[in-house]
């Protein structure tokens, strides 16, 4: 089974924090919240520990919560490794051990406190001066809350990224289909997946939920997505649909959506699924439209392409049934796309009065008709619906 941690997308961040700080570059890697950092913390941390694994390099650490607060994070650090507290950064970045990054788990609250700024400018200076070839300790500062992105001025010696769409739709729909089994008719399993993923909407914990709780329609659904944002709720729910047209990017968030990111209400933005909203940032007049585009949007890119498979080989069927004649009646031009149109089959026999359909047949070319057309007319479409399209197609396959 695959774990979260070992997705691409997590996978390629561990990568880069591990090959940009390996080369004398600090790395600050910006969390808009608390509840982000909590849900994501231990997912993050795996990653990069199993990166390291995959590298034969089985340096494991613990992370330092540090304190925004403190008047001296130099004697604090190196405390933690174990040095005299006065010892300089030289000893601390460079020294014996040095191979072992440090980690470093750091709440804003309101802001970077002037310590901490000087910290960070110190040691990325040291970075840009000393000799690269030199073993230089990996520094990774997961900085929860800052109020401004980036939090300090970047310059060389420092690499600053941001929790900006986590992981990719696929890969969400990857882990649920991780968690069914094969033995389930596919159709069933297409909705499972894309209702899902949907309905998860990058959040792990939701992912896990409803794997585990395998709802079966819409409405249970629905009820697993509020039961989170209940839960959640303390966060408020005032964040409003975005537009959704902006150029993607990877951890790297656009220069108009800061401000939603540093508040939680926004983790991503992708050309082909839009905003990336948390359940407890959608208003509650935006919640029912958006739970619904979502899920829509997954199912399309899941379903439709079996819905089109399926209608091809049930107008194959019809075709050795009643004959090849009825494929003259079609206005296609050659085109075959005519064939794997219910509608288009289930017409082209009543308007040319070409003989009646076998009832079973009939029955699917009609349940066909009536979801691919709920979902053309960009309605999700239920459990229920798909289920009865298999048992029709079981019967005449």
């Amino acid at each position: 089974m695959i774990n979260i941690e070992e997705l691409p997308s997590l996978k390629n961040i561990a990568e880069v924090i591990l090959s940009e700080g390996g080369s004398g570059q600090l790395i600050i890697f910006c969390i808009p919240t608390e509840d982000v950092w909590t849900k994501w913390k231990s997912i993050l941390l795996n990653a990069l520990k199993n990166r390291l694994n995959e590298r034969g390099e089985n340096e494991f650490w613990d992370t330092l919560a540090a304190d925004n607060n403190s008047s001296s994070p130099q004697k604090d650090i190196a405390e933690f490794l174990g040095f005299d507290i006065n010892s300089d950064l030289n000893e601390i970045l460079t020294s014996y051990g040095s191979e072992s990054p440090l980690i470093i788990e750091l709440l804003c609250g309101e802001k970077l406190e002037r310590p901490w700024e000087n910290f960070i400018t110190n040691v990325a200076r040291f970075f840009r001066v000393s000799d690269p070839y030199n073993t230089h300790r990996l520094i990774c500062i997961f900085l929860i809350s800052p109020s401004l992105y980036p939090p300090i001025r970047i310059n060389a010696g420092i690499r600053c990224y941001g929790f900006w769409n986590p992981i990719r739709f696929e890969e969400t729909r990857l882990l649920i289909a991780e968690n069914f089994s094969e033995k389930e008719n596919v159709m069933s399993l297409a909705w499972r997946i894309s209702t899902y993923a949907g309905a998860a909407n990058f959040d792990p914990d939701l992912i896990n939920r409803l794997s585990r709780n395998s709802p079966r329609s819409l409405s249970d659904v629905r009820a697993e997505v509020l039961k989170c944002r209940v839960q959640a709720n303390k966060l408020g729910n005032g964040s409003t649909i975005e537009n959704r047209f902006f150029e993607e990017k990877r951890w790297d968030i656009p220069s108009g959506l800061i401000g939603k990111w540093l508040n939680g209400s926004l983790l991503g933005s992708t050309l082909d699924r839009g905003n990336i909203i948390p359940w407890q940032h959608i208003s509650d007049h935006d919640f029912e439209k958006v739970f619904t585009r979502t899920i829509w949007r997954e199912q399309v890119a899941g379903l439709y392409p079996l819905l089109m498979e399926i209608t091809s080989f049930t107008s194959e069927i019809v075709s050795k049934v009643m004959g090849e004649k009825w494929k003259n009646y079609l206005d296609s031009g050659g085109n075959t796309e005519s064939e794997t149109e219910p509608g288009t089959i289930l017409d082209t026999f009543k308007n040319n009065r070409l003989g009646f359909l076998p009832n079973k047949i009939q029955k699917l070319l009609k349940q066909l008709r009536i979801v691919r057309n709920r979902l053309a007319h960009l309605e999700p479409v239920d459990f229920s619906d798909v289920k009865q399209i298999w048992i029709l197609f079981d019967k005449i396959s």
